[in-house]
């Protein structure tokens, strides 16, 4: 898709017609909601959640009705090539990211390709300049987002100027220099970047006069003195010596550890105390059952109580790259709790949500909002590691990041990909064999390959799966990930009490893990028991809404409902794991075969079709062979020949 609108959110807010057009957007609240969505496109924004997010300020029915006031208004700025760039349905919003050229994504792109006189161009000023929307929770966001994109813009100046100094263009380097005092007055780093300038021009007396002027602010607005490094550098250029350019740290990243922080008692009751500390136990103690980060303890985090130091700096003193941090606000009979996790080094905002609840049994309350934040963290902390892994070389890798790159390519369900999450995963062992998660992930894309024929050898896949899996159980048979692995194995070696025993045992290693409750649901589907099935996948849907694998939970609920009998209801969910991931094999497929049952035939011809662009070599006698939803075997025939009505063919060709 060209794109149709050029949005600029650097600066003064414009959103502009490809030929340079303006289309006056005078509502602030429609531009704040522009630009959130900008920053979060091809996603599905539930409208709920989002009226919150915008309007938390008010009560649910005027915030819901300020959000549709809100996209009537872009309908209608936009014409009728609104259609182009949103998605809307009455449940949720989604952005179409390559409608738009947005001034953001050159920004971080040309900063991220060393394109910095062009990036420098491009930062116009603060994002969102002047939008206030009102709600507690956007604000935390919007102030992380400008707090990230002038960090970003600050360190393109400094690379800029450094640059020029090192290439001998002192009046440049000055130039940049300059612009970044300007942009963060109290940043050390370019105050000396602009004093070495200074005396590589030949300028010393005014180099001298500038680290007068830092020493005067910083002890004005900080009440400190300038860095050792500053001195040293000023004693250099006292001397008469040419001051070394600066040099860069290039420090590799552990497995990342996150620490909550005790969540700040924002009532008037001093006694509720009691109440925010135990929110921030439970968190802790739920979220160390995922065994993808470490969770910082309580003693050490506890005693950041009230104090006002930057997240950045409590990070780095607890050597942890994410902060989950939050307030809780009683009054009368509502409760109010914030969180918001922060990835303290990038220093952006990740994610933030806020809930309200009626204070009725504050206990209960208690337990439920920790479920939420924890099942809502974790995703979020995922996403945030694979687009971080993505933006690091290859040669660069170390174990985690190998990982986490290796689990992105899994979620793409294509074969290509599958190869490379075993790639990568491969490497992640060779760096670290004792992680036994990264033994259960290798496990996984073997079982893929089974499943979807990506492998000469079934057999051979699912006993290399088996291996892996095994390694990962003799490492830590508690790691629900490494558990759920070997149920896999089991499911799909059609092993299904086995797999249904080990599903059970990651559910009880972590109830609050999402992924847990589908498995256990997958296995109870294909017991025929549709109804615990669908409370376990409801539970999962409760506990990760939008979580990475949500296409293949509405495939297994698809696959349950279709034995049970329900062929209207499978086509339902199959049409719901189109939507959540049209890459994804297992939705056209059970929708073909469910459509040809019900004699609906032209949706399975084209529900067919679909199936064989992503698997072209599929065939009735493969998928006989691997699949491994059916216990019954006229269940399996059924399938089958709803597939036959739909035209997939016996052995694989046409």
């Amino acid at each position: 898709m060209t794109a149709v609108f050029r949005l600029e959110l650097l600066g003064a807010f414009a959103l502009r017609e490809q030929g340079g057009a303006v289309i006056a957007v005078k509502s602030r609240k429609v531009r704040a909601l522009l630009g959130y969505l900008a920053l979060n496109p091809d996603r599905r924004h539930e409208r709920e959640k989002l009226a919150n997010f915008l309007w938390g300020d008010r009560f649910d029915a005027q915030a819901r009705q300020s959000l549709r006031q809100a996209l009537l208004t872009l309908r209608q700025l936009l014409g009728e090539r609104a259609i182009d760039v949103f998605a809307i349905d009455n449940e949720a919003i989604l952005l179409h990211g390559a409608a738009l050229h947005i001034d953001v994504s050159d920004f971080e792109n040309d900063a991220r390709d060393d394109e910095l006189e062009r990036a420098c161009t491009i930062y116009r000023g603060e994002f969102l300049e002047g939008i206030q929307a009102g709600s507690e929770t956007y604000e935390l966001w919007l102030g992380g987002e400008r707090t990230r994109l002038h960090d970003l813009a600050c360190e393109v100046w400094q690379k800029l100027g450094t640059a020029r100094l090192e290439s001998g263009e002192a009046p440049g380097a000055i130039e940049a220099a300059t612009r970044l005092v300007a942009l963060d007055p109290l940043r050390e780093s370019g105050h000396r970047l602009l004093m070495r300038s200074f005396a590589a021009a030949g300028r010393r007396a005014e180099a001298m006069q500038h680290f007068r002027k830092l020493g005067d602010s910083l002890q004005r607005e900080l009440g400190i003195e300038p860095d050792p490094e500053t001195t040293r550098l000023v004693d250099e250029i006292r001397k008469g010596a040419r001051p070394a350019p600066p040099g860069t740290a290039n420090a590799s990243a552990d497995k990342p550890s996150i620490a909550v922080l005790p969540f700040a008692n924002r009532s008037a009751d001093a006694e509720q105390e009691y109440f925010a500390d135990g929110i921030s136990e439970d968190i802790m103690t739920a979220l160390s059952k995922f065994d993808l980060f470490s969770v910082i303890s309580r003693n050490s985090t506890f005693t950041y109580r009230g104090d006002s130091a930057d997240v950045k700096d409590i990070a780095r003193d607890l050597g942890v790259q994410y902060v989950l941090k939050g307030s809780v606000r009683k009054s009368a009979a509502r409760l109010r709790i914030t969180a918001q996790l922060i990835d303290a080094a990038q220093d952006r905002h990740i994610w933030a949500e806020n809930y309200d609840r009626d204070l009725a049994d504050i206990f209960d309350i208690q337990d439920e909002i920790s479920q939420a934040i924890v099942t809502s963290v974790a995703p979020e902390f995922l996403t945030a590691e694979m687009q971080r892994a993505q933006k690091k070389e290859a040669q660069n890798l170390d174990a985690w990041d190998s990982f986490m790159l290796g689990y992105w390519h899994f979620l793409r369900f294509t074969q290509g990909d599958n190869a490379a999450a075993q790639h990568f995963v491969s490497k992640a062992i060779a760096l670290d064999q004792n992680q036994a998660n990264y033994h259960g992930m290798l496990a996984t894309t073997h079982v893929m390959d089974a499943v979807y024929g990506w492998s000469t050898s079934r057999e051979a896949s699912l006993g290399v799966a088996l291996v892996s899996a095994e390694r990962g159980l003799a490492l830590d048979d508690q790691d629900a990930m490494v558990i759920r692995s070997a149920g896999l194995v089991h499911f799909f070696s059609k092993n299904h009490d086995a797999a249904l025993n080990y599903y059970q045992r990651a559910v009880a290693v972590n109830p609050n893990e999402a992924e847990n409750r589908s498995l256990l649901g997958a296995a109870l589907g294909v017991a025929g028991d549709y109804e615990a099935a669908r409370e376990q996948f409801e539970e999962a849907f409760r506990l990760s809404p939008r979580d990475s694998h949500i296409a293949i939970w509405y495939n297994y609920l698809a696959l349950a409902a279709f034995i049970a009998g329900r062929d209207t209801e499978a086509v339902a969910w199959a049409q719901k794991t189109i939507q959540a991931n049209p890459t994804f094999p297992g939705g056209p497929r059970t929708l073909a075969a469910s459509c040809g049952n019900l004699g609906q035939i032209a949706e399975a011809v084209a529900a067919r079709q679909k199936l064989q662009e992503l698997q072209p070599h599929v065939s009735i006698a493969q998928l006989r062979e691997s699949l491994p939803y059916f216990k019954e075997a006229d269940t399996m025939e059924r399938y089958l020949e709803g597939l036959r009505k739909a035209g997939l063919p016996e052995g694989g060709k046409d």
